[in-house]
């Protein structure tokens, strides 16, 4: 925190409060830093303005099913929304007014996990076992990957977008985006796999598991 000239003893000022219906369930800043999304365990998803300090639009009104994911696109074009109805709504946010553009049904599958490519149009979301890319650019659902084993527990993009990853029970699959329809390459992993991260520059994952381990994997090992 040093380099941010911050020190035990400064005290930060509170900017501004929001409150919803209730508990908050996920938040998420724009890339440009100027829209903060916030959603509830009653379904609520509400943008704040961090110039404005204020509620600037309220997205979903509280329906009573949670919404556990907030995602906005790399140029902050789209913000994604989901939870336990199964939807995946998206909205277009460029214009003055935001826009819902598209709503995903995934009936009877909680959606707690999605990610947006950092290079495309490009939205990953997990529905039980699979995982389904949408294609902001086409508006159409471009692959629908089949994990097997187990619910996927996590799914991240490589940093050059090259490759979406997928965790679950005993292994790790890397599928290649250029060739969705190839064989992932496999992970393998002794319990499940909970958490996974690639390192900034994309030449080490890491997988956090069940049984307490924490395994660090290079390009070139393994797959």
């Amino acid at each position: 925190m040093s380099s941010l000239g911050i020190n035990s003893k400064v005290q930060f000022d509170l900017h501004w409060r929001g409150t919803l219906c209730d508990y908050v369930t996920a938040i998420a800043w724009s890339p440009q830093g100027k829209i903060l999304a916030a959603s509830s365990a009653a379904g609520e998803v509400v943008l704040y303005s961090s110039l404005e300090k204020q509620i600037v639009k309220s997205l979903q009104p509280s329906d009573g099913q949670s919404v556990d994911c907030l995602v906005f696109s790399r140029d902050g074009e789209f913000l994604a929304a989901a939870g336990q109805n199964g939807q995946v709504k998206i909205w277009r946010l460029q214009s003055e007014e935001p826009e819902l553009i598209r709503i995903l049904e995934n009936d009877r599958s909680w959606v707690d996990r999605m990610a947006w490519s950092p290079t495309k149009n490009q939205l990953a979301f997990c529905c039980g076992r699979y995982v389904q890319v949408w294609n902001a650019d086409r508006g159409d659902i471009e692959i629908t990957l089949n994990f097997h084993t187990s619910s996927v527990q996590d799914i991240t993009w490589h940093p050059n977008g090259e490759s979406l990853a997928v965790a679950g029970y005993q292994e790790v699959k890397i599928w290649m985006v250029e060739n969705w329809d190839d064989e992932p390459c496999l992970l393998p992993v002794d319990s499940a796999s909970l958490v996974i991260c690639w390192s900034p520059d994309g030449k080490y994952i890491v997988s956090a598991n069940m049984d307490s381990c924490v395994v660090k994997r290079g390009l070139g090992m393994g797959c």
